[in-house]
């Protein structure tokens, strides 16, 4: 994707679409998690919106690309505005709750992971405090 053409709102915010996709097994809540080797972070599968794509298509598409399942969108949940600090924008991500449809998971990229990570162990595995405080008010969406 051209990144000079990154999709944005009326304010200028940059927008993109996400999700957390979730499996119980045992049990257990597990969160779908994509830890990215170029940008050093475990977060969890999102991307830039691409031309003719609605969000909920990117979402589903960037859950594809990175982590290599299919997922179906149960909800949608409280966007995550933040400050991109190395893009130097206000973002918005569209954040949604998933669960898969397949489940062989598989990183896009060789150095990249994807990994199922117990609910009560997501919250310290995420890299930036943004999306640690955003984790904490979207939680009891989950469980």
């Amino acid at each position: 994707m051209n990144f000079n053409n990154k999709m944005k709102d009326t304010k200028g915010n940059t927008l993109k679409g996400g999700g957390i996709v979730f499996k119980e097994e045992n049990n257990k809540i597990y969160i779908l998690m994509v830890y990215r080797a170029n940008h050093n972070d475990w977060s969890f599968p999102k991307g830039h919106i691409e031309p003719g794509e609605n969000i909920k298509e990117t979402v589903i598409r960037e859950i594809l690309e990175e982590c290599g399942i299919e997922a179906e969108i149960i909800k949608e949940l409280l966007p995550n505005k933040y400050f991109n600090t190395k893009s130097n924008e206000e973002t918005i991500c569209h954040m949604f709750l998933l669960k898969p449809k397949t489940f062989n998971i598989k990183p896009e990229n060789k150095r990249d992971k994807v990994e199922w990570v117990l609910l009560n162990q997501v919250r310290e595995k995420i890299t930036y405090n943004n999306l640690k405080i955003y984790f904490d008010k979207i939680i009891k969406k989950i469980i």
